[in-house]
C-alpha cells in the first residue's frame, strides 16, 4: 500500500504510531536520512520529513500531506557512490576480519604476531591474547603500512593520535567510552541506517565489523604521515555491508 493511501484519511504527524509511520521512515531511511522502521513519529522523524519538504520545494511543516506522500511514494533516486581513497591500514584491517582470539586458555600466535609488528611498550607488554587488543589492532594497522600511532595498549590513547578530524571519515581511527574505559576501531563506511561501520579488534574476541551509533563516538583521529581526507561526516562515507554491535562491546 502506498503511502497517499495510508494517510488519505488525514496527514501524519508527531505522536503518530502504526503501518503508516513505518512506511514512512523506511521511504525516507531509503533516501539517507537517519531513520529506523520503529512505527512512532517522533521528533527525528519530524526533523527528517521537514528537511524533505524543504529539498524538495514543499513547505517544511514536519506534517505529512497527501503531497508529500505522493513525493514519498516515487522511487529514491539512487546515490551516486562518493570517491573515496581507501588508506591502506584500512585494507590491512579488513583482511584481518576472522583473526581471533585462541581458545580457552590457549594464545593464537597470529595475534601476538601482530603485536610483535608493533613493536616499542606494546611488544613489550602485549603477551597473551586475553589482554584487551583494540588498540594494539589499530597500531598494527598502522605500522604495518609505514605509519606510527601511540605506543599504548589504552583505547582512549587513539584520541591523541595524529590529528583530530572534524567528522568520520574511511580511515580514521575512531574512539567511543564504555563501562572501565574505552574501545578504538577503524572506520570503513556507514550503513544505511547512518551508523558508522567500523572494523576493529577484540570486537567479540576477533577482528570483526561492528556498527557503533555516531553519538557515541568522542573523536576521530588520523595518522601523521599520510595525506588528510578530503571530505569528513557521514555523508562522505559509503554506504557498506555492516553488522550488528557485538555483545562484547555493547
Amino acid at each position: 500500500m502506498t503511502i497517499a493511501a495510508l494517510v488519505a484519511s488525514g496527514p501524519l504527524r508527531m505522536g503518530a504510531k502504526g503501518p503508516a509511520v513505518v512506511a514512512l521512515q523506511k521511504a525516507l531511511a531509503a533516501r539517507s536520512y537517519p531513520l529506523l522502521g520503529t512505527g512512532y513519529f517522533g521528533t527525528k522523524t519530524k526533523e527528517s520529513v521537514a528537511t524533505y519538504q524543504q529539498v524538495r520545494g514543499l513547505k517544511p511543516t514536519g506534517v505529512v500531506d497527501l503531497t508529500t506522500a505522493v513525493s514519498l511514494d516515487q522511487p529514491a533516486p539512487a546515490a551516486p557512490a562518493p570517491k573515496v581513497d581507501v588508506p591502506p591500514w584500512v585494507t590491512t584491517a579488513i583482511q584481518s576480519i576472522g583473526v581471533a582470539e585462541g581458545p580457552g586458555n590457549k594464545d593464537n600466535p597470529v595475534v601476538l604476531a601482530m603485536a610483535k609488528v608493533c613493536g616499542g611498550q606494546i611488544a613489550k607488554t602485549y603477551t597473551h591474547d586475553s589482554i584487551a587488543w583494540c588498540k594494539m589492532f589499530t597500531e598494527y594497522c598502522l605500522v604495518k603500512n609505514g605509519l606510527r600511532g601511540v605506543d599504548s595498549l589504552w583505547a582512549l590513547d587513539n584520541t591523541k593520535l595524529g590529528t583530530k578530524l572534524k567528522g568520520p571519515a574511511v580511515g580514521a581511527i575512531a574512539s567511543k567510552k564504555r563501562t572501565g574505559g574505552g574501545h578504538t576501531f577503524i572506520v570503513i563506511g556507514k550503513d544505511k541506517a547512518g551508523n558508522i561501520v567500523g572494523v576493529g579488534g577484540n570486537q567479540g574476541d576477533r577482528v570483526s565489523r561492528a556498527t557503533f551509533p555516531p553519538s557515541v563516538i568522542v573523536s576521530y583521529n588520523w595518522p601523521s604521515g599520510y595525506p588528510l581526507p578530503g571530505n569528513t561526516g557521514l555523508s562522505a562515507l559509503p554506504v557498506v555491508d555492516s553488522a550488528p554491535l557485538s555483545k562484547h562491546e555493547a
